[in-house]
């Protein structure tokens, strides 16, 4: 890709985004993607991974200069490390990168010797909390950690804390969703949540909150990212509630196009029971303009900060229901809520705000 501005590029830091999970679109990789995105319309950028997958394609249809380590996947843990780390050496070398960002903690143990040995800074993306001290050394090499949450951040031990900046995760804006007004099922209304298909991610609070509203006010469920063991457990839930109501009920896969989710949903719930880190969820649904409603798990509900009211305790599938319920019997609510979150998304987690606030810890690095 010839970049937009090819004379900005001359100068544009050259940066190796690393991430060691290419056949999934997680929040993590989606949030990697936004960024690789936007800084490939701006200069040259590269990304590497293990081998080839729905992530180094789209990086790759969005510009980035890919590569990967093997196309057959080492059955011994030792010779694909050490591969790893060894291709990875060598595709920086060959592009004369400057800054390897590690875009997850297993990123970042293989991406720590790489940038050793090639003398670059290296930025490492803390994603999860501080739990123990298993990635310590890890984290201790980075030259920069970003903290994608002030609940990340505040769980890192004292030493840590002073490398790290908070740059929350971005979603990306375009202009059809600039465009785009809040509208609704022609039908019945759908509410729906978007996450991996594991026990932590709430979906039995889901259930238990959503289901009945099938039954008093005819709305629709979908919950997207199904796959997996956990799915029958899911599945088992609809049908011990009542088997009946499963025409009502859509599950999906992970697609490529999480878009397409967020334009059917109507409301849209996160009630993750573990943690968050952050969640991606809530801006995402925001930057579609849909309302959303999260539990209060960990950072995300950072993210509503400006709206209180969308925020339920943590497995409290009552409280939520009540939520949802206020949300289906109200429609200008519901508009008043969806435009009122893109703009918040707008002003503080755009990709251009991102990408402008990486660009300016990539070249504080590198001393431009």
């Amino acid at each position: 890709m010839i970049p937009a501005n090819a004379e900005a590029a001359e100068v544009f830091p050259r940066v190796l985004h690393v991430s060691p999970f290419p056949f999934s679109l997680s929040g993590a990789n989606r949030s990697m993607l936004t960024l690789v995105r936007e800084m490939a319309g701006r200069g040259h950028t590269y990304v590497f991974a293990p081998a080839s997958g729905q992530l180094t394609d789209l990086a790759a249809e969005y510009g980035a200069v890919v590569g990967y380590a093997y196309e057959v996947w080492p059955s011994v843990r030792v010779v694909r490390g050490l591969w790893t780390i060894l291709s990875l050496m060598r595709f920086a070398r060959k592009f004369d990168v400057q800054i390897i960002n590690a875009h997850s903690a297993i990123a970042n143990h293989y991406c720590r010797y790489a940038a050793r040995f090639l003398g670059i800074p290296l930025v490492t993306h803390q994603r999860d909390t501080y739990s123990n001290d298993y990635f310590h050394s890890d984290l201790e090499a980075a030259d920069r950690i970003v903290s994608i949450s002030d609940f990340v951040h505040d769980c890192l031990p004292p030493a840590l804390k002073t490398k790290s900046s908070v740059i929350h995760n971005p979603v990306w804006i375009d202009s059809e969703q600039r465009l785009l007004s809040v509208s609704y099922s022609s039908s019945r209304l759908r509410i729906g949540m978007a996450a991996r298909c594991t026990p932590d991610k709430g979906h039995d609070v889901f259930l238990k909150a959503a289901l009945p509203l099938i039954e008093s006010h005819g709305v629709v469920i979908e919950i997207w990212g199904v796959d997996g063991e956990y799915e029958n457990t899911i599945r088992r839930m609809v049908s011990d509630y009542n088997a009946s109501l499963w025409p009502s009920v859509r599950f999906e896969p992970f697609r490529k196009d999480v878009g397409e989710f967020y334009r059917r949903m109507d409301i849209v719930v996160s009630p993750s029971t573990y943690p968050e880190p952050m969640g991606r969820v809530p801006i995402e649904a925001m930057a579609w303009k849909k309302p959303v409603i999260a539990s209060d798990s960990g950072g995300q509900s950072e993210l509503l900060r400006w709206n209180t009211d969308a925020i339920f305790e943590n497995g409290d599938a009552d409280e939520l229901r009540s939520k949802l319920i206020h949300l289906v019997e109200n429609p200008i609510l519901r508009e008043t809520v969806g435009n009122q979150g893109f703009k918040y998304v707008t002003a503080n987690h755009s990709h251009v705000s991102y990408c402008d606030q990486m660009l300016s810890l990539y070249i504080d690095l590198i001393g431009r």
